[in-house]
């Protein structure tokens, strides 16, 4: 890599991996290379590549809300939904059953009236 390379670089992939030889080779220098610069940034550098993180980081987390706050809109619309089909459904439902019982009604009167007439020609 050619010309010196940016402090917050080096300090987002340091505080992500387990040791320095691996920061190293994702950086794509040396553990020699990592550690002198390191020790030789001062502390304004090192102020502003935690800026830079920390601006970094507060980017990320207002797309992490915004993308949260639309999942959760789309959830919201999605339940709506739903529960016009379940009330839809219960209405359709409840008309199914006083169908269901009125055609048990209508059965029994008809089966006691087949009764009534098998029981006249008997008598006849």
């Amino acid at each position: 890599m050619k010309g010196p390379m940016p402090l917050a670089q080096i300090l987002r992939v340091w505080a992500t991996t387990p040791n320095a030889t691996v920061a190293a080779r994702l950086l794509g220098i040396s553990r020699r290379t990592l550690y002198y610069r390191l020790e030789k940034a001062s502390l304004m550098e090192l102020r502003d590549a935690f800026a830079t993180l920390q601006a970094d980081a507060e980017g990320q987390l207002a797309t992490f809300r915004e993308e949260a706050a639309q999942s959760l809109l789309a959830t919201e619309a999605h339940v709506t939904d739903l529960t016009r089909q379940v009330d839809r459904l219960s209405r359709e439902n409840e008309v199914i059953a006083r169908e269901r019982a009125a055609l048990t009604r209508e059965n029994e009167a008809l089966r006691r009236e087949l009764l009534q007439c098998l029981k006249a020609q008997i008598q006849q």
